[in-house]
């Protein structure tokens, strides 16, 4: 699904979402109302294009609601989110050939991992979502590369990777860290290595094999930047 900036202009939508019973949101009708108004109103400034300035909607998201509880997402139906913004960026950075099958990569990745129960782990804080993010990325990297996968540049994908990556974050602390820009090459490069090895037969890990292998690889691939 597309996310486009110009939605924060519907008004009613957006009051829509701030009344939902969720922690971020859960406002009453009325004020709901006056804060999408408050925001329609800045997104129609020139400067911002309507609501389509890309600063809106630079970013893409797996969303699942299996075993959610909440009433407010329950039943709904597994989702890859992907915004106007980051294609523009992607386009921007010079990899829009290859940029946005890679990131699309990296949220199917995480698909994987919901659907393998592949989220626990003894980590915890900013090294447990370092290892998701990690491991979204090889799983991604690995079908963009693989001959039975996309089947793109190897080189090509990598540069894509490099470039989109130097905007990684280097927030240790923090719980939504994906690893730096270094690890999440590091990362890449490991997984386009294993889809490599695997051209001439074709053969093609099972999700579980390879995150075994991943977390096998994980404290060589943090290491430089531990």
């Amino acid at each position: 699904m597309a996310t486009h900036g110009s939605m924060l202009q519907d008004a009613s939508r957006v009051a829509a979402v701030l009344q939902l019973p969720l922690p971020e949101f859960g406002m009453t009708r009325a004020a709901a109302e006056a804060e999408a108004a408050d925001i329609a109103e800045v997104a129609s400034q020139g400067f911002f294009d309507g609501g389509d300035n890309p600063l809106f909607t630079l970013d893409a998201f797996a969303f699942t609601a299996e075993g959610d509880p909440d009433p407010a997402v329950a039943g709904l139906p597994d989702k890859f989110i992907f915004g106007d913004g980051i294609l523009d960026a992607l386009d921007a950075m010079g990899i829009g050939d290859v940029g946005a099958r890679a990131v699309m990569g990296h949220e199917f990745g995480h698909h994987v991992q919901f659907e393998d129960g592949l989220f626990s782990s003894p980590l915890t804080g900013a090294e447990a979502t370092r290892r998701t993010e990690l491991m979204a990325d090889v799983f991604g990297s690995y079908f963009a590369t693989h001959a039975r996968g996309l089947a793109l540049n190897a080189k090509r994908v990598l540069q894509a990777e490099q470039t989109s990556f130097e905007v990684g974050d280097c927030q240790f602390a923090d719980p939504g860290h994906h690893g730096t820009p270094l690890q999440r090459l590091r990362s890449a490069t490991w997984a386009v290595e294993l889809a490599n090895a695997a051209r001439q037969q074709g053969e093609i890990l099972p999700s579980l094999t390879f995150a075994d292998l991943f977390e096998k690889e994980l404290p060589e691939i943090v290491a430089p930047d531990a």
